[in-house]
Formats: structure tokens, sequence, C-alpha cells
């Protein structure tokens, strides 16, 4: 009379998978206030092992991860790092540069391949937002995610780029995300971000750190010397509207100083 069906203790295993990396989250000091932090996916000139980085991050609680295939390899070491955990347990989001929907069904299939997943919780069109023409002339590539998205393929329609007024019609098509630059120094969005925020579209900062200008990186200048990371942390998370910030890192202990700045 005890005995369960392989389909129940497959259920039963999925549960304990669930149970066990959530406390494990917790122990390594997981929590709730770290549901805006995510880790992006661009290793450039990376100081450690891409999949170390992924895997130590994931380990320390974040849990939203970004990638894109014109990002080199990163969608395969995201596949190695995250592999062993249930996937239950974090959120992953790709890109697409299609032009054509049969360009983005391609496009899909590959970065689902390599990432070793099922479904997206966000597609976002890479660039989609460029400019108003551009945006205008994927519409119809827009319409196929839309399609994903019904079909359960991906949780949320997403587009990036670098246009203000591209991204106010995308926030009018209905798109669930928008990715855009925001920094302390390029607020060229915040507009932007509050139309976003009245219209129930979640918004994705990137360039927090104005692309390693304001870290001191290979484009250093004057400005990182009165700035420090919990600044630029703090001014993207505190701005009202944004869901996420996704700052890349280059080492594992870079993320321990991302994570500790978000905190502080």
């Amino acid at each position: 009379r005890y005995c369960i069906s392989t389909l129940q203790y497959q259920q039963l295993k999925d549960v304990w998978k669930i149970l066990y990396y959530s406390v494990t989250g917790l122990i390594l000091g997981r929590s709730p206030n770290m549901q805006k932090l995510g880790l992006g996916g661009y290793f450039s000139n990376p100081i450690d092992d891409p999949v170390d980085i992924i895997d130590h991050a994931y380990k320390k609680g974040i849990r939203f991860f970004d990638t894109a295939p014109a990002y080199g390899k990163s969608e395969l070491y995201f596949r190695k790092a995250l592999e062993k955990y249930h996937r239950i347990t974090y959120k992953i989001s790709s890109k697409t540069k299609a032009e054509t929907p049969d360009e983005l069904l391609e496009s899909f299939v590959m970065s689902t391949n390599r990432l070793g997943v099922k479904f997206l919780d966000v597609y976002f069109g890479h660039d989609f937002i460029d400019d108003v023409e551009k945006w205008t002339s994927l519409q119809p590539v827009i319409d196929k995610m839309f399609e994903l998205k019904k079909e359960g393929f991906i949780k949320a329609v997403g587009v990036s780029g670098n246009s203000p007024v591209a991204a106010i019609k995308a926030i009018d098509r209905g798109v669930d995300f928008i990715m855009v630059p925001h920094s302390i120094m390029l607020r060229v969005f915040e507009n932007v971000i509050s139309y976003a925020r009245n219209k129930g579209v979640r918004v994705i900062t990137m360039k927090n750190f104005g692309s390693g200008v304001l870290l001191g990186g290979p484009n250093e200048n004057e400005f990182k010397k009165h700035v420090t990371l919990t600044d630029l942390l703090s001014f993207c998370i505190n701005t009202e509207g944004v869901s996420r910030v996704i700052p890349a890192a280059r080492s594992i202990e870079q993320v321990d100083e991302i994570i500790h700045s978000y905190y502080h």
C-alpha cells in the first residue's frame, strides 16, 4: 500500500529538489531583496572562467540571468553552469537579431538548444528599438514572438535598444519588457521608464556601469574617482519603475563586490 508510481516518484523528487535549492539559497544569502539583481552574460575579457562566475552568482542567490547569441559562447557558459540546478529555481533571458519570422524561429531553436532549456522566461528582440524605422520594419517578427508566448515557448516578450522614441512605441505595442541603458551618467530614458511603469511594462536596465567607463575599466576616465560601485547600483535600483539591473562581472570577486554593493 506504500508503493507509488514512477510518475509520483518523479513528482516527489522534483518537489524535494525545489525545497533543497530554496533552502540552500537562503543559507547562502539569498533574500527577497535580491529580486532586482540579475547577472549579465557579456563576459568581456573575463578574469575567471565564466562558468565559475555564473555558478558562484547562483550560489550567492542571483536567480535571473541574461544572455544572447551575440555574446559569443555566453549561452553555452550558462548551460554548463546551470544544468545541475532545477529549471524552476532560476530565470533566463536571451535575445534574437532576427529580421523575419522564419529567422526568429531558427534563432529561438538554436538559443534554447545551446542553453539546454525548453522555454525562455524572456525573449528579447536585440536592438529592435535602436530607431523607429527599424522597430516599424520588425513588426512581423514581434507578431511571431507573441505567438511563441501564446504557445508557451517564451514567458514574456521583450525588446532592447537605444531609442527612447522607439521604446515608447514598443510599450504601446504591448511588450512585456524593455531593456534600455541607464546609469548615473546616462539618464535619457528616465521618462520612458516612468511611462513603462504606468503602462505595466517591466524595465531591465543595462550598461549600469557605463560599459566599463564608470568602473575604471578599459574606458577609464575621471568620473570613477567620484563614485563607488554602490553609488552606481543604488542609482539604477532606486529609479522608480526599474524592475531589474543586470550588471556583468569579469570575476568571482566582482560578483561578490556587486552583491555587497547591492545590499549597502
